[in-house]
């Protein structure tokens, strides 16, 4: 029977970027399972990105531009 050593992910910081926390903890479980180079590649790429540019009247009336996000995994 194989042996598997557990890898403590890293902490997930408040400054921290959320997806490259997921992506580093993406990489340690590709290792762990020793995934081929191209099921990780796949995986990794995005199916699908949105990105939209929303418009918002803030209270003292101006007007600022936030950016959202949607992409899709396989």
């Amino acid at each position: 029977m194989d042996t598997v050593t557990y890898k403590e992910p890293a902490p997930i910081l408040d400054k921290e970027n959320p997806f490259e926390s997921m992506m580093e903890r993406f990489d340690v479980a590709a290792e762990l399972l020793e995934l081929e180079r191209g099921v990780y590649e796949y995986l990794k790429t995005p199916v699908k990105q949105v990105i939209v540019s929303i418009p918002i009247q803030m209270d003292s009336g101006e007007i600022e531009v936030f950016e959202g996000y949607r992409v899709i995994h396989n």
